[in-house]
C-alpha cells in the first residue's frame, strides 16, 4: 500500500473547489448535457436570427419597496449587490433563436436595472468622476448586468459564459399558441419555463402581442439610455473567473421589427409552491410595463475588457461568495 500516494490524494481531495461566480453549474452538475463533447467553440461577435422576442421593461425605484425586494433577491454575487443602483431601467426577456453560430436556443433573462463599475474609485471613473457620480445617482446610461438567464443548449451555455460572461444555465421551454381567428388582433401563447436540473417552475406566463401594425427598429440607435452596454465578470464555461477582477463589455446591435405586446393581467400569478422564486422572479411583483415583441437578427460583440482594482471587494481563490 503506498501511503505517500493516499496521503497525497486524500490532501487534494480535501481542498476547496475552487468557486464558480454566482455559483454557477459545472459540467457534473448538468448531467448528460454537461458530458457532451461535441459542443462547439464559437468565439464572439454573433449574429442571432431572433424569431420571436418578448422584452417587458423594468423601470427601477428605491421607492417601490415590493419590486426592490424581488429584484435584489436576484443579485448572486457581491459584487452585484454591492455596485447594484436600485434604479434605472431594466429588463425581463423571453426570447425563441431560429438560428445562432450554434443553432436555435430559447432564452429567459432579467436585467434588474443599472450598476455602478466594479470599482467607481479605478482610474477610468476618476476620469469622468462628474459622470459617474451623476450614473450612480440616477442610473442612466451605465452598464447593465444580465443577473439570471435560462437558456435551452449546451453550447449557447458554454459559449455565452466564456464570450460575455453571462452566467448563462439550463432550461426546457414550453411554448403553447392559443387558438386564433384570422381577423384576430391579437396573438396570445402561453410559456413555461422550467430548471432543466430538476424540472421546477422558473416561469409560467400570457404573452399577447397586438398584430396591427409593427416598426422597425436599429438596436444601434437604442444604445445609451435605452440599451446601455452589458458589463460582466469575465469566466470560462464553467463559470470560474478567469482572471483577477476582470470585466468584459458588451454591445448589442441588430435590427428588429417590433409590436406592442403585454403580460396578459387576468393570468393567474404563480404560487410561492409552484414556481422556484429563488431562482427567478415572479413577474407579477416586478411593475413591469407594456412592452414589445419582435421578429430579425441580434448582434452580440464584446467591445472592451477592464481590469479593476477594488481592495474591498477583490475575489480571492477561495471565496465563498465570488
Amino acid at each position: 500500500m503506498n501511503m505517500e500516494s493516499d496521503a497525497g490524494a486524500a490532501e487534494h481531495d480535501a481542498l476547496p473547489r475552487q468557486p464558480t461566480w454566482a455559483h454557477l453549474s459545472t459540467k457534473s452538475d448538468r448531467g448528460e448535457d454537461g458530458k457532451a463533447t461535441d459542443i462547439p467553440t464559437v468565439l464572439n461577435p454573433w449574429t442571432l436570427n431572433v424569431g420571436s422576442m418578448y422584452a417587458f421593461p423594468i423601470l427601477a425605484r428605491r421607492s417601490n419597496s415590493k419590486q426592490q425586494s424581488a429584484l435584489r433577491a436576484h443579485l448572486p454575487t457581491k459584487h452585484d449587490r454591492a455596485n447594484y443602483t436600485g434604479s434605472g431601467l431594466g429588463f425581463v426577456m423571453l426570447i425563441r433563436y431560429t438560428d445562432s453560430p450554434v443553432g436555435p436556443y430559447d432564452e429567459l433573462l432579467l436585467v434588474p436595472g443599472a450598476f455602478t463599475p466594479p470599482s467607481p474609485g479605478n482610474p477610468i471613473a476618476r476620469t469622468n468622476h462628474m459622470k459617474e457620480t451623476f450614473l450612480q445617482a440616477h442610473g442612466l446610461l451605465a452598464a447593465r448586468r444580465v443577473t439570471r438567464i435560462f437558456v435551452s443548449t449546451e453550447a449557447s451555455l458554454r459559449n455565452g459564459r466564456r464570450n460575455w460572461g453571462i452566467r448563462k444555465e439550463l432550461a426546457d421551454f414550453t411554448w403553447t399558441p392559443r387558438p386564433t381567428t384570422t381577423s384576430s388582433w391579437n396573438s396570445i401563447v402561453d410559456v413555461v419555463v422550467r430548471s432543466r436540473l430538476d424540472g421546477e417552475v422558473l416561469c409560467d406566463v400570457a404573452l399577447k402581442t397586438v398584430r396591427t401594425w409593427s416598426v422597425p427598429a436599429r438596436l444601434n440607435w437604442l444604445q445609451g439610455i435605452l440599451l446601455p452596454p452589458l458589463e460582466e465578470r469575465e469566466i470560462d464555461e464553467e463559470g470560474v473567473p478567469t482572471a483577477e477582477n476582470a470585466w468584459i463589455q458588451t454591445v448589442l446591435g441588430g435590427s428588429l421589427r417590433m409590436q406592442p405586446a403585454s403580460i396578459l393581467t387576468d393570468s393567474t400569478p404563480p404560487s410561492s409552491t409552484s414556481q422556484r422564486l429563488d431562482r427567478f422572479p415572479n413577474l407579477h411583483d416586478l411593475s413591469l410595463w407594456p412592452g414589445v415583441h419582435g421578429t430579425g437578427t441580434i448582434t452580440f460583440t464584446a467591445t472592451t475588457t477592464r481590469t479593476y482594482s477594488s481592495p474591498a471587494l477583490a475575489t480571492h481563490r477561495h471565496d465563498k461568495d465570488a
